[in-house]
């Protein structure tokens, strides 16, 4: 996939997520536009494989709003955060 094609974004990790990943946060390379199934699969299977084992109990947002399964989303310049639904977190997903 050419750069043109794809954006860098901003990976936040939050609760148990940020356990597995013993960090905050990450810099990914993903395609502009992804359906919300393949962006969870690129997260879980493709770039941070050591988080599929809770894969069940996350929910993804983009630019702080909550990733709905029917989605398609257009990339800029934002961060895609991780939260697992086991920890309150009011500031959380994008």
């Amino acid at each position: 996939m050419s750069s043109i094609e794809e954006v860098e974004v901003r990976v936040l990790f939050f609760g148990k997520a940020r356990e597995l990943m013993e960090c905050e946060e990450m810099r990914a390379h993903i395609p502009r536009v992804l359906p919300y199934i393949e962006l969870k699969e690129l997260i879980f299977n493709k770039l941070f494989g050591v988080l599929d084992c809770i894969s069940t109990s996350c929910v993804l947002a983009v630019d702080l709003r909550f990733v709905y399964l029917l989605s398609r989303y257009k990339f800029t310049s934002l961060a895609v955060q991780l939260t697992s639904r086991l920890f309150l977190m009011l500031a959380s997903l994008a």
